[in-house]
């Protein structure tokens, strides 16, 4: 007697819906990937003026004019230099804080809201 072999393999439609997961994840990673490229060129954007040993004699609006400078070098046009927090402790700035939600669209209907929080406190050469 004769014994019948089960097929083994893929077929046709398990290619396909296989294919097709490939697809959506490379797409949905192609449209998250920017905002956390922009994200960090923001923390870095943020520790470069912290850093900074004149960053403790500038003023509130000269702190954001000098991030807005820094988004415009790298691009950055999502964030806005008013999410820019300055915390102060005795009338002296310690930390620089930012947090920004951004919204990207997926497929279809489907939207990604992304949230970034970063901060970063003045190293104790910048302070006065």
């Amino acid at each position: 007697m004769m014994k019948i072999h089960s097929m083994r393999g893929f077929s046709i439609l398990s290619l396909i819906i296989i294919a097709l997961l490939v697809i959506i994840c490379t797409i949905i990673t192609i449209r998250l990937v920017p905002p956390y490229m922009h994200y960090f060129a923001v923390k870095d954007a943020m520790e470069q003026m912290a850093a900074d040993p004149n960053v403790a004699q500038m003023s509130p609006l000269k702190l954001k004019d000098t991030f807005s400078r820094k988004l415009e070098v790298n691009y950055i046009t999502s964030v806005s230099p008013e999410a820019l927090v300055i915390e102060k402790q005795n009338n002296k700035p310690e930390a620089l804080t930012i947090k920004y939600e951004e919204r990207v669209h997926l497929i279809a209907n489907i939207d990604a809201v992304l949230t970034f929080e970063n901060e970063v406190k003045f190293s104790e050469k910048t302070k006065p």
